[in-house]
């Protein structure tokens, strides 16, 4: 839910496929671009957190 919550006020869903050094097999990282601009971020607990949802209102 947090993450359709972020959605909704800008946050992205950034799919990134790294190869691991060990045997070269592609790994799936999702990463979270921040509303305001490119740097990635954590989306924030607006369920669990009464400060997430005031900062994210």
């Amino acid at each position: 839910m947090d993450a359709a919550i972020g959605r909704l006020l800008g946050w992205r869903k950034k799919v990134e496929y790294v190869k691991r050094s060990d045997d070269g097999a592609a790994v799936k990282r999702t990463l979270w671009v921040v509303p305001a601009g490119n740097e990635t971020g954590i989306v924030p607990q607006f369920t669990t957190s009464i400060d997430a949802a005031h900062v994210a209102g």
